[in-house]
């Protein structure tokens, strides 16, 4: 996930890296990453250049220069909840907003977008349910990359939820927020393998608890490795962990664990 190959001084975690971004595709192939998740946290759409031809032909030529691709996109902004405000100049302005981070992103070649659909947005308010399928069957652009819908629903429901919208969607999945939300993984997996197009390497501890280093929390990855390999899954990987104090400590440390995982797989 873009923002955890570098320094951001005064930056949260969950943020484009202003000041380093273009340093990171040469510090995620120096570790041995082949690929990075770009980032739209809604702070800096100003200067995040996916959102201008001249800044998506850098990202293009940075990706050939280190041999690392940008797949995916994170729709961080989505996380303030505007887009169901009841205030409908403001919900208006999001939707346009999130229609042009579609745009950007189908034009820079990505092919997934994603949406966190916690917090303001939780599929646990029904509510919430109603009015984000009419968000999604009816306002936004179909020429666009796949959506992926990361939540804090269990599987069964979010299947019950995915029998509304079309095949244009698909889950990301992510092994830490699952565990903190005591689900059962494997049998999670087994459920929604279909509809899983990206799993989120990440750690927390038990019963809604911080995330920390791979390995450190209470995710049980040995026991959910064998389970991807045993449903045969075979979608892409992003890390989303912390970089506490320094980044390449960290990415490394990091980086070593998932690929005694993803050897698993074979």
């Amino acid at each position: 996930m873009q923002g955890r190959l570098s320094q951001k001084k005064d930056q949260p975690l969950q943020s484009f890296p202003i000041k380093t971004w273009e340093d990171e595709f040469k510090n995620a192939s120096l570790i041995g990453f082949n690929k990075i998740e770009w980032l739209i946290d809604g702070l800096s759409d100003d200067i995040n250049p996916i959102f201008s031809e001249d800044g998506r032909l850098k990202i293009k030529k940075l990706c050939r220069e280190n041999n690392v691709s940008v797949d995916s996109v994170c729709g961080h902004f989505m996380m303030s909840g505007d887009i169901l405000s009841n205030d409908k100049d403001i919900s208006s302005m999001e939707l346009k907003k999130l229609n042009s981070a579609l745009l950007a992103s189908k034009n820079a070649g990505i092919s997934f977008f994603s949406i966190p659909l916690m917090g303001s947005l939780s599929l646990k308010n029904e509510n919430n349910k109603f009015r984000i399928l009419d968000l999604f069957n009816n306002y936004i652009s179909h020429d666009r990359p796949m959506i992926l819908l990361e939540t804090d629903i269990d599987a069964k429901e979010l299947r019950d939820f995915f029998k509304n919208l079309t095949n244009e969607f698909g889950v990301l999945y992510d092994l830490g927020n699952a565990n903190a939300l005591n689900f059962d993984i494997c049998s999670e997996l087994k459920m929604l393998k279909d509809l899983i197009k990206e799993i989120h390497i990440k750690d927390r501890k038990n019963h809604g608890g911080e995330s920390c280093s791979l390995g450190m929390g209470g995710t049980n990855f040995q026991e959910i490795f064998s389970t991807l390999k045993e449903i045969n899954w075979t979608g892409d990987f992003v890390l989303e962990t912390p970089i506490f104090n320094d980044w390449e400590v960290e990415a490394r440390k990091n980086y070593s664990f998932s690929s005694n995982l993803l050897n698993l797989l074979i």
